[in-house]
């Protein structure tokens, strides 16, 4: 675990002149079982080899999602130190959190009574077609409907923040 441990002094690095192992947000990030498998799934894998010992780094999704998850504890971190959380969220609270704002920035009716539907919970998306299937219930009279939200409109979404 040297990513974890050594000082990044690459000026390159977007961890640079930190130590992650000894940050508190490392707690944040090895209690959440869905950063350790994002971690895992670049440890684990040919991924670190092809970062660290071909300097394929912009073509490593794996890498680009290990740093998200980290840059996502260090917000949890932030936001636990200031006092605005008690407890730090998981990854998939945090990614519900943010199709909950997807889904009301594209509002859509119920069709049984006309009021307009919330977010309940996502579903598994599909990665040949980059489609994510949102559950989505009316406030009013309990409906539910499934949305599908392509990964360029979420994308987008993210990229207006």
């Amino acid at each position: 675990m040297g990513f974890w441990h050594n000082y990044h002094a690459d000026p390159d690095s977007p961890f640079q002149g930190q130590v992650l192992a000894l940050h508190p947000l490392s707690g944040f990030f090895m209690k959440d079982p869905s950063a350790c498998w994002v971690a895992g799934r670049f440890f684990g894998t040919d991924s670190y080899a092809d970062v660290y010992e071909r300097g394929a780094v912009g073509s490593s999704a794996p890498y680009w999602d290990l740093i998200g998850s980290i840059l996502t504890a260090g917000h949890q971190y932030r936001r636990a130190r200031d006092g605005q959380i008690r407890s730090p969220k998981t990854l998939d609270e945090c990614a519900e959190s943010a199709l909950a704002g997807i889904v009301a920035a594209h509002p859509e009716k119920c069709t049984a009574c006309g009021t307009v539907t919330e977010f309940q919970s996502v579903g598994k998306g599909d990665p040949d077609t980059g489609v994510v299937p949102i559950t989505c219930k009316c406030p009013n009279c309990g409906a539910q409907s499934v949305r599908n939200f392509t990964e360029g409109q979420i994308k987008e979404w993210f990229a207006k923040r």
